[in-house]
């Protein structure tokens, strides 16, 4: 049996770091208890709406620290979420998709999505070791996958980089940054 403080500790909060369809659909299945989100990315009363700055409190770790996720903003629709007691980083989809053949196309273009990228490291570079990404062939990334990211995109960004096939996305030309397989980024 459990007590109304351990049902109380037990509800689910869910927090999602944009507003792609992929990651919001089955949101209903889990009936949260909480959702936290980018603006507009799901509507309801049980929805609290992210921007840059925000923190999410989780209470304490099991070292009694106090345990908070800080949301950084990246373009209009998505968030990345910050440990920073134990220097993680979520970004779910707003660092694109890592590997050499992600068939990524970042949103608003290149350029755009470069100079966000410059805002946003701003505010979090030196901050985190570890960085986990939305669906990548490993779970967990080095914090050197953001600069590979950028490499890639200065190189759409200037023009006659060497393009590769897509495997994932038939027709699509690929541009690959020069890291080394566990850091490579395409877009």
């Amino acid at each position: 049996h459990l007590s109304a403080a351990d049902l109380a500790f037990c509800q689910l909060e869910v927090a999602l770091t944009d507003s792609d369809p992929d990651q919001i659909g089955g949101l209903a299945q889990l009936s949260p208890s909480r959702v936290y989100a980018p603006a507009g990315a799901v509507k309801g009363r049980r929805t609290t709406s992210l921007k840059a700055g925000d923190v999410i409190d989780l209470g304490v770790d099991k070292a009694g620290r106090p345990l908070r996720l800080e949301v950084q903003s990246f373009g209009a629709s998505s968030v990345t979420l910050l440990d920073v007691n134990d220097r993680i980083l979520f970004a779910g989809n707003a660092l694109g998709v890592q590997g050499a053949d992600s068939g990524w196309t970042p949103p608003g273009g290149a350029a755009a999505y470069k100079a966000a990228l410059a805002q946003w490291r701003t505010r979090t570079d030196g901050r985190y070791d570890i960085l986990y990404t939305a669906r990548n062939h490993q779970w967990l990334t080095s914090p050197s996958y953001v600069d590979q990211l950028g490499q890639a995109l200065d190189k759409v960004i200037a023009g006659g980089a060497p393009t590769t096939d897509s495997r994932v996305k038939p027709g699509l030309k690929l541009v690959k940054s020069d890291g080394a397989v566990e850091v490579v980024a395409s877009v």
